[in-house]
């Protein structure tokens, strides 16, 4: 090998790896990573941490919340009974109080201004104040998408009045309809298109409700049902799904700073005074009622006393399930037993 061509390797090598003049000049370049802040347990558990505003308690606080359902289940009407709590101070589903009135900005982005006109004059006819229509819900019928405009527009709504509530009906009308990025990771374009509104929500200190559809197939886990990928779920505060099942129509709640609930709701259209939706219970009770009520229709086509595995064949239901609720009911007087066999009361 000639002093040449071992000249050029060494040189080859000096360039090529960590050190030489052209390695030194790099790493005189290098930026340090800036440092962690780290903060002990015990600063954090003796600190002072404010929680959450709520609106409505246990129901909606300042942050993100979705919520989702099937097309014509009712989630815009009650998106529209909250507005309308909100505004009243009053409280929503007949149930969840509200400290204060609060301002509404409310995006109805699938609807006209007539059919707002149509429900604020039932609502007036029912007894509610025009003022409280004018002053306290404000309505928005165009937004530019979110990603090119729309989290400006409303930045700019909440710094020149004071809005405790902001709905966006809905969020994917919001959203400049569906997203197909080309070579984007779809949960990561979930979880960023959340991320301006929960800045929003904290620079503001108000709530956003987010009215979103559900999958088209079902799911057994609610947050499942929601469309779209984990990113949304995962960067919301809250998550609503609103479904209409056998027993009835059921809110599931699952948020970080509430306990998860689910309650069963009834639509109230004969007294305009209660028109809409109203909680009746929680959901357990709904499916304990409904079955409840099976029993007793089994019983009574049967005219007669029936053993536990009769009634559970017939129920299509698990016998050790059955004998537990046949207990509970005679337990109520609601059914009578004989020698372990049961019917109605005469």
């Amino acid at each position: 090998m000639s002093a040449r061509t071992e000249t050029q390797i060494t040189s080859d090598l000096m360039s090529n790896h960590s050190f030489g003049p052209e390695a030194a000049a790099k790493r005189e370049r290098r930026v340090e990573p800036k440092p962690l802040t780290i903060v002990s347990g015990y600063q954090i558990l003796r600190g002072n941490y404010p929680p959450p505003v709520f609106l409505f308690e246990n129901l909606i606080h300042n942050g993100v919340t979705i919520l989702a359902g099937r097309p014509k289940v009712g989630k815009s009407w009650l998106a529209l009974q909250i507005a309308i709590g909100a505004a009243l101070g009053q409280p929503a589903l007949g149930r969840f109080y509200c400290p204060k009135p609060h301002g509404v900005l409310y995006f109805a982005l699938e609807e006209s201004e007539g059919r707002t006109h149509n429900w604020q004059k039932r609502f007036i006819t029912a007894g509610a104040p025009n003022a409280i229509f004018t002053d306290n819900i404000g309505m928005v019928y165009d937004l530019e998408p979110l990603s090119r405009g729309g989290v400006e527009q409303i930045d700019a709504a909440l710094s020149a009045k004071q809005y405790g509530l902001v709905i966006i009906d809905t969020f994917l009308r919001a959203q400049g309809g569906i997203r197909k990025p080309k070579n984007g990771d779809p949960l990561q374009e979930d979880y960023e298109s959340i991320k301006p509104l929960q800045q929003l929500a904290q620079k503001h200190k108000t709530a956003i409700l987010l009215i979103h559809h559900s999958r088209k197939m079902g799911a057994e886990y609610a947050l499942d049902q929601i469309a779209g990928t984990t990113g949304l779920t995962a960067s919301s505060d809250s998550n609503w799904t609103l479904n209409r099942t056998a027993q009835g129509v059921t809110l599931t709640i699952q948020g970080r700073d509430m306990a998860d609930a689910e309650w069963s709701l009834r639509f109230e259209q004969d007294d305009p005074l209660t028109f809409g939706w109203s909680v009746a219970g929680t959901a357990d009770e709904a499916r304990t009622s409904g079955e409840r009520r099976a029993v007793l229709d089994v019983l009574r086509e049967n005219g007669g006393l029936m053993k536990p595995a009769e009634i559970a064949t017939a129920l299509g239901r698990n016998r050790a399930t059955v004998r537990g609720l046949l207990a509970r009911m005679r337990s109520d007087a609601l059914i009578c037993s004989e020698n372990g066999d049961y019917r109605l009361p005469k």
